[in-house]
């Protein structure tokens, strides 16, 4: 499993995770890495962006931008045999 990266502000970070600072105090980095955890624990835009303090909005629209990345990761990795055998 791949280690993530530390967050930007870990303080900050921590007070959002636990729900007493709204998480549009981290930066945006910090905040998709807030509402990525939030997704794979198998939580709906409505109960992350109660607990965030976000809009439905923001966490359906950053929930879409981890979408995207994550296609895109396994389409890279499906591609690279092809690229090495080419």
């Amino acid at each position: 499993m791949n280690a993530r990266p530390l967050p930007d502000h870990p303080l900050q970070y921590r007070a959002a995770l636990q729900g007493s600072e709204p998480a549009e105090a981290l930066t945006t980095r910090d905040r998709h890495r807030l509402v990525a955890l939030f997704i794979d624990a198998g939580m709906s835009d409505v109960e992350i962006a109660d607990r965030t303090r976000m809009t439905t909005y923001t966490t359906n629209r950053i929930r879409r931008d981890i979408f995207m990345q994550r296609l895109w990761a396994r389409l890279e990795l499906v591609a690279l045999p092809y690229e090495l055998a080419g």
